[in-house]
């Protein structure tokens, strides 16, 4: 059903950066795991029906399919395994067999049926920029973010893509912080 091979470095890096959107508790039990997706690459999503994250890596595909994996339980693992290659062996009853130099686990996966699809982003107003220069533009305005639930509009920062360049606001009633980007 699913078959692949990847380092565990990436794997681990992929299933901590997706764990961030899976619903820690869900009336769908779908939602509380990571889809996972052998196609031309590996793609790993998670959703909690607000937020969605996907990621993809590379890794050696031999059989192509989906399967949904608890996201704790598959990051536990995860984190246990030896710094080697990761042997991801999936069956047609969603029963999971990893191994990874001497250790190996089996965990339960659930049909990828039940998963529901992520909304998907219209990319034609897209922006295209450097990770560290968002990273900076967030760490010099957040200060400016209200934690205070009074205001709701306070509690989140504005961007605004102008032809000038990519704004970011944040205000919390008391101080303003404001930065712009120019976009190529």
């Amino acid at each position: 059903m699913v078959k692949f091979s990847c380092e565990k470095a990436l794997l681990q890096q992929a299933v901590s950066t997706v764990s961030r959107a899976v619903a820690t508790k869900s009336s769908i039990p779908a939602l509380e795991g990571i889809l996972l997706e052998c196609e031309d690459v590996l793609r790993l999503s998670g959703y909690n029906m607000q937020t969605g994250i996907r990621t993809t890596l590379d890794g050696d595909i031999s059989e192509k399919g989906r399967i949904v994996l608890n996201a704790r339980l598959f990051g536990e693992m995860i984190r246990r395994l030896p710094d080697d290659m990761v042997v991801f062996d999936a069956d047609g009853k969603f029963n999971v067999h990893l191994t990874c130099g001497d250790a190996s686990f089996e965990l339960p996966g659930l049909s990828a049926d039940d998963y529901p699809e992520l909304p998907e982003v219209d990319d034609q107003f897209s922006v295209t920029l450097e990770q560290r220069t968002l990273k900076a533009m967030i760490q010099q305005t957040s200060f400016a973010v209200s934690v205070n639930e009074t205001r709701p509009i306070h509690t989140g920062a504005l961007f605004e893509i102008n032809d000038r360049g990519l704004t970011m606001v944040a205000v919390d009633g008391f101080r303003l912080a404001l930065r712009r980007e120019p976009l190529e």
